[in-house]
C-alpha cells in the first residue's frame, strides 16, 4: 500500500528511521537536520509537492532498489542521498544533490543529468554514466568543495565544473571521464597519488586505459596527483594527452 507524505504529517524526528515501501509527496513537506528517511520502492514528488532537507544538519534519505520520480521540488540542504540495492536506476529526471551516494551491490545507472553540490560517494559495484553529465559545483576554496570519496572507482561520461567550484580528488582515487569540461573561473584539484584517466582513443597502441593529463591556464594536474588545473578547459577523451595507465 502506498504511503502518502503529505504537510500534515511532514517528518520531524531526529532520532527515528522513516522506512516507507512507497511514498508520495504532494505538497510541501521538510525534513528537520538529523532525520534519517528511507523508501524502498517508489518515490514520487508530485508537481506540487516539494521536499526540503535542513541546510544547518545533515540528513541521510537511503532508497533501496527504490525509483524516484520528481514533477515537483527537492531541495537537497545538507543531505545525504543514497541509493542503494542491487541493480539501481537513478533518478529519471535532472537533479540536485549535496552528498550523492552509490551503495549498490551489482550496478548503478544515471538516467538524467546529476548536479552534486557535496560529494559524490562511490561503494558500487560498477556505474554505468550513460550518456549523462554530472557537475559539481562544490564552492571553490571555501573547506566546501565537492570530493570524490568511497571505496570503490567512479566513471563519468561528462564531468562539469563551472566557473567558481571546485572538485577535489585525492587519497589514490581512480576516476575516469569520457569529456572533462573545466570552465574559466573552475579549478580541479588533484592530489595525494589521485588517478584521472580516459579510455584510449579507438585505434590507439596505449591500452585499454590511459592516464589523463590535464592542462589549463600554464598549470597542469596529471594522474599522479600533486597538480591544480584551473579553467577554461574542454577535453574530449580522443583529444587527451596520455600516458600508459598505472595499476590501481
Amino acid at each position: 500500500m502506498a504511503i502518502t507524505i503529505a504537510i500534515t504529517v511532514a517528518v520531524t524526528s531526529k532520532v527515528a528511521t522513516h522506512v516507507k515501501t512507497e511514498a508520495t509527496v504532494n505538497s510541501a513537506v521538510t525534513l528537520s537536520g538529523g532525520t534519517n528517511f528511507g523508501v524502498g520502492g517508489t518515490f514520487t514528488i508530485n508537481a506540487a509537492g516539494s521536499l526540503t532537507a535542513s541546510a544547518a544538519t545533515a540528513s541521510v534519505l537511503t532508497f533501496t532498489d527504490a525509483t524516484w520520480v520528481d514533477s515537483g521540488t527537492f531541495t537537497a540542504g545538507a543531505s545525504t542521498v543514497a541509493f542503494a540495492g542491487g541493480a539501481v536506476t537513478l533518478p529519471l529526471a535532472a537533479e540536485t544533490f549535496n552528498d550523492l551516494q552509490i551503495d549498490a551491490t551489482v550496478s548503478a545507472t544515471a538516467a538524467a543529468n546529476y548536479i552534486v553540490t557535496g560529494d559524490w560517494i562511490s561503494n558500487h559495484n560498477t556505474f554505468v554514466p550513460g550518456a549523462f553529465t554530472v557537475t559539481f559545483q562544490g564552492p571553490k576554496n571555501s573547506g566546501n568543495e565537492s570530493r570524490i570519496l568511497g571505496s570503490a572507482a567512479a566513471t563519468f561520461n561528462q564531468l562539469t565544473i563551472p566557473s567558481g567550484f571546485e572538485l577535489v580528488i585525492d587519497n589514490a582515487d581512480d576516476v575516469t571521464v569520457d569529456t572533462l569540461t573545466l570552465a574559466s573561473g573552475g579549478e580541479l584539484t588533484l592530489s595525494g597519488n589521485a588517478t584521472l584517466r580516459a579510455p584510449a582513443p579507438a585505434g590507439s597502441t596505449r591500452g585499454a586505459s590511459a592516464c589523463a593529463t590535464v592542462a589549463g591556464s600554464g598549470r597542469s594536474a596529471t594522474g599522479a596527483g600533486n597538480g591544480t588545473s584551473s579553467g577554461p578547459i574542454s577535453i574530449a577523451r580522443s583529444q587527451l594527452s596520455a600516458r600508459p595507465g598505472k595499476p590501481s
